[in-house]
Parts: structure tokens; sequence; C-alpha cells
């Protein structure tokens, strides 16, 4: 029997760092189906309150940003 897997949701968030100086984008991840934040590099492999394991993929996610001029 398989284990069905389900990607994490992921946003992208602001961080004003520790004293607002190293201010930087980050992504977070929360669990599908219970909406819990779950740390990615910690390798959590299920949500320890809905039990949802979770599938995150070969690669590494990134934030991609394309920047552009608009009248």
């Amino acid at each position: 029997m398989s284990v069905e897997k389900i990607r994490p949701i992921t946003s992208i968030k602001w961080s004003d760092g520790n004293d607002g100086r190293d201010g930087r984008y980050y992504i977070e991840y929360r669990c599908p189906t219970c909406n819990r934040i779950i740390r990615y590099y910690m390798s959590e492999t299920a949500c320890d309150e809905c039990g949802t394991f979770y599938d995150w993929g070969r690669r590494e996610p990134r934030i991609e940003i394309t920047r552009h001029v608009e009248w």
C-alpha cells in the first residue's frame, strides 16, 4: 500500500530580520490539510496535527524575481 503524499502550500513572506537591517524574503510552508506552519529544512515528512504526508519533490524550492517597468 502506497502512502499518498501532498505538496505543501507555499507563499513568499518578508522578514525584517533581527534588527531591521538584514531583511529578506523567505518561503513559508503550510500543511495543505490543516494549514499548520511547517519547516522544510527540518525535513518534516508528516504533519504532527493531522498526519498528512508531504511531497517535497526532487528540487529545492526557490523564489524567482521578475522585474519590469509598468506605466
